[in-house]
């Protein structure tokens, strides 16, 4: 009955095609699902659940088949990637029945195809969509001769308008041309179960096809994080389409190897962040490179900081990670910080380059911030009486719950004494703030029935640091309330 809904050409892409011989130069490694050891990362236990297809020479096409079959007996596989396929993989009716069925055999967490140059790959991605098999898929092609970016385009068209299962799309280093940009574009605009998309070191062959992909992001109503890495001279075209957008955007994360690529959208980033219902979360990264390491390549925040002022603007997160920031530029994000009626919540601001005093610009500012989270790296430091400037404004504020700031010192030595100084008193005034610190404001009268909150708040802390007792550290916030409580009204 569904099936009777879609076109004829999706009805045909869900059949086989062409015969031959079987080819004798594909190989398939698989990596089946050990018991997975308390101390092994995540990236090992999924290695451990991924069937990987893999173009090799072997001497018996007959065990190509077998191990493809044993693939799809063994339900314990979760992740099935293509790699370095051929362009004769799909000429041999048996071959490609056994592949076909292996697609399908369950519901994927992830399929990639990478290095891939069959083009009839198109009828096995279609056929993994429209069945609802694949979660998250991975193009990463390059670019073969055989490569045909409008048959990928028309691959993803068809099956993004029918699938229900795919979470994330993923187009790594492929080449765009301006049909297949538009065919994935009418694909992303009638796909509602897609809510992560990344767009990596894709080949734009002109603006008009970065315009076509563009209109597929903005007219989606389901991508909730989208990540755009590598694609530097597109950017102010994609980010003006993500300001049209009708659907918030909660995560955008824009990487690149320039300070100044990220300059050249951030007039466009300024308004979409004061439009006030796109982005809540951002995430710049500039790249280090040999060049922007000895250069004079400086990120240009001031647009974000204007943007940040507004009262209109509903971004919560800011991360920004750069080799070097404009001094003024910085000053102006601290003032911004500093409104009331910001709504940015947590802020990352890592600087690598020695030259540049952010942590130490920020003192003066810190005790106004209405942060909850601060992230500021490696802080140089250059003499010892910095580290007790910061802990003062700390006691200061009454917000900050979490605060990553290293301080390395590169002018006069400081003792250890000093460095322990500053870790510990920041995680405490952290933890004086998670508990209800704000409550306790000096000068205030409180009324004792407010005692079982802050009780109650400290009591379900959790330490995950190993150099703290738990039970120490609880005891000590009750200790510093006692201490420093102020009249209590019976």
């Amino acid at each position: 009955g569904e099936s009777a809904k879609q076109p004829k050409d999706v009805q045909r892409s869900l059949q086989t095609y062409g015969h031959g011989p079987l080819p004798t130069t594909m190989s398939i490694a698989l990596h089946y699902n050990y018991p997975v050891g308390s101390n092994e990362t995540e990236e090992q236990e999924e290695e451990k659940l991924q069937l990987c297809i893999k173009s090799e020479v072997l001497p018996r096409a007959n065990k190509i088949l077998q191990q493809v079959r044993n693939g799809i007996r063994n339900t314990s596989f979760r992740f099935l990637s293509f790699e370095e396929m051929p362009d004769t993989v799909m000429d041999n009716r048996e071959l490609r029945h056994a592949l076909f069925d292996l697609a399908v055999s369950r519901e994927w967490d992830s399929v990639a195809f990478k290095r891939c140059d069959d083009p009839d790959f198109q009828h096995l991605i279609e056929r993994c969509l429209l069945m609802n098999r694949a979660r998250s898929m991975d193009f990463d092609v390059h670019f073969g001769i055989n490569f045909s970016p409008e048959k990928l385009g028309l691959a993803l068209r068809n099956g993004l308008q029918y699938t229900r299962s795919l979470r994330k799309l993923v187009l790594g280093a492929i080449r765009l041309t301006e049909d297949a940009a538009a065919s994935i574009a009418d694909g992303l605009a009638q796909c509602q179960s897609l809510h992560a998309m990344e767009v990596i070191a894709t080949i734009f062959e002109t603006e008009q096809v970065v315009a076509h992909l563009g209109r597929g992001i903005e007219h989606n109503g389901s991508i909730h994080r989208l990540t755009l890495d590598g694609i530097d001279e597109c950017l102010p075209i994609l980010v003006d389409c993500i300001g049209r957008r009708a659907c918030p955007l909660d995560e955008l994360h824009i990487l690149s190897e320039s300070c100044n690529s990220l300059n050249s959208a951030m007039e466009e980033l300024g308004a979409v962040i004061s439009n006030g219902r796109v982005i809540e979360m951002l995430d710049l990264c500039s790249r280090p490179t040999q060049q922007t390491k000895h250069g004079t390549d400086k990120l240009a925040i001031a647009p974000l900081a204007r943007a940040l002022r507004g009262e209109g603007h509903k971004l919560q997160a800011l991360s920004i990670t750069c080799q070097r920031c404009e001094p003024n530029d910085q000053k102006l994000l601290h003032r911004a910080l500093a409104y009331r009626t910001s709504s940015l919540q947590h802020l990352g601001l890592v600087v690598r380059d020695r030259s540049c005093s952010v942590q130490a610009d920020f003192v003066s500012f810190l005790p106004s911030l209405h942060l909850k989270s601060l992230n500021l790296g490696l802080w140089r430091v250059m003499h010892c009486d910095e580290v007790g400037g910061w802990i003062r404004a700390m006691s200061d504020n009454y917000e900050l719950k979490s605060v990553i700031c290293r301080p390395v010192y590169i002018g006069h030595m400081c003792d250890e004494g000093i460095r322990l100084s500053f870790r510990v008193m920041t995680q405490r005034y952290c933890r004086l703030n998670r508990s209800g610190r704000h409550l306790f404001r000096a000068g205030d009268t409180i009324p004792a029935s407010l005692w079982p909150v802050v009780l109650g708040r400290i009591n379900r802390l959790h330490f995950s640091d190993p150099d703290f007792d738990e039970d120490h550290c609880k005891a000590d916030l009750i200790y510093e309330f006692l201490c420093n409580a102020i009249p209590l009204v019976l």
